[in-house]
């Protein structure tokens, strides 16, 4: 017996679209419908089929395999996600920097939120930009804290570039926040940012003050 398709997240959000022409809904809209699903881990998915490299987990591929950085999106969708989410994680000037790729900062941001757009638009899912951890941050060097906020200025202003629906600020820790905050006010996103926390096998955060900002 045949087993009946399993509907994708784009297609099960189609109730959740306007009429023909009309913008399709947002994510509070979709929310207020029922739960809306962001899944994401391109980083590690990519590293596991040999495609990124463990250590710096910079996602070069998106430069490198654009191709396959779609199909990847297409497949989180096709397994049920409402959301494609820009493959920007570590993709910021001090991570860029460990490979020797800072003068392409620009360049593979707005490349990966062009893919992710174009995924999103053509299945009806929402887009979503992507801000991380930074890796330098310490709360006790001021310097870091303008390179940090340098860093999260740079990646919004490229989200907000390419129409996101909302921003996803993956991997911090609660101090982060507020300075976050003050940098999404200050480019003044049409977003929503969300502040999702890591949970370790040990039920600890890495004592590291990097991982916070």
């Amino acid at each position: 017996m045949a087993r009946r398709p399993r509907k994708t997240g784009g297609a099960r959000k189609t109730r959740t679209k306007g009429k023909a022409g009309s913008k399709p809904l947002g994510l509070l809209e979709r929310l207020a419908q029922g739960p809306v699903i962001c899944a994401e881990g391109y980083l590690f998915e990519f590293e596991r089929r040999g495609y990124l490299q463990a250590g710096a987990y910079v996602p070069e591929i998106v430069l490198e395999r654009p191709d396959l950085v779609e199909a990847l999106h297409r497949e989180f969708v096709h397994a049920g996600s409402d959301v494609v989410e820009a493959f920007t994680y570590y993709a910021h000037r001090a991570k860029l920097r460990m490979v020797g790729r800072e003068g392409d900062l620009a360049k593979i941001n707005r490349t990966a939120l062009r893919i992710a757009r174009k995924v999103a638009r053509s299945t009806g899912t929402l887009l979503a930009g992507d801000i991380c951890n930074t890796s330098i941050y310490d709360p006790n060097e001021s310097k870091s804290h303008n390179q940090a906020r340098r860093i999260f200025d740079e990646q919004i202003e490229w989200a907000v570039e390419a129409g996101v629906d909302f921003i996803v600020s993956a991997s911090t820790a609660p101090g982060a926040r507020p300075r976050r905050c003050r940098c999404s006010e200050r480019s003044a996103p049409p977003s929503r940012v969300t502040w999702p926390r890591c949970r370790f096998p040990t039920g600890r955060r890495p004592r590291s003050p990097s991982f916070r900002a």
